[in-house]
């Protein structure tokens, strides 16, 4: 289990530090790129994606939190989370673009626990600090082929950049359950503090 005395991940701490958090600074110009690999192409029938983010402002308009290229050189998003001001988004592209928006999402830039789930029917729910933040019923678009480069902090060929940190980014290639959700916010809490 998880305690004061481990990390998120069961191995045991002398002390509490945040110095796996991804610090992207302001000047819009700073991110992560994963090469594609089979541990990270999410197409198919379910899938969770789990991220602490804390915005420097929400007011940033539109700033990519997670983002997966269709493929290898393509400037597109087969799929991406997003923020547009306090609002989060969850964009997926199966010809043509599927938005589903969580208004007013963050309250604050204080550190926010984030979880997006997609299950096999295509019913979406978000998840704020471990607790239902709204869902919706069968968005009629699945998680497509995705062989490009993952990305954390802005997309590929974007300009969208996250101002702000993001740490303990997750993906699955399943539907986390409420319980599970909450267990992973729980388990990061005590290192994100405001």
């Amino acid at each position: 289990g998880v305690d004061a005395t481990r990390d998120n991940q069961g191995f045991i701490m002398n002390k509490q530090k945040d110095t796996s958090i991804l610090n992207l600074t302001s000047k819009g110009d700073e991110y992560v790129k994963i090469q594609d690999a089979s541990t990270v192409q999410l197409a198919g029938t379910a899938a969770s994606w789990s991220c602490w983010v804390k915005l420097d402002s929400l007011s940033g308009g539109d700033q990519k939190l997670i983002a997966k290229a269709p493929s290898v050189g393509n400037t597109n998003s087969a799929y991406q989370i997003r923020t547009n001001n306090d609002d989060l988004l969850l964009d997926i592209y199966s010809g043509g673009w599927r938005t589903d928006t969580r208004s007013d999402f963050f309250t604050s830039t204080d550190w926010t626990h984030v979880t997006v789930t997609i299950d096999a029917s295509d019913n979406v729910n978000f998840y704020k600090n471990g607790s239902v933040f709204g869902s919706e019923a069968d968005i009629s678009y699945s998680v497509p082929a995705n062989t490009g480069g993952l990305y954390i902090g802005n997309r590929a060929g974007g300009t969208d950049f996250l101002e702000g940190q993001i740490d303990n980014v997750l993906l699955y290639n399943k539907e986390l359950s409420a319980a599970e959700v909450l267990r992973n916010y729980n388990a990061g809490k005590g290192s994100h503090r405001n």
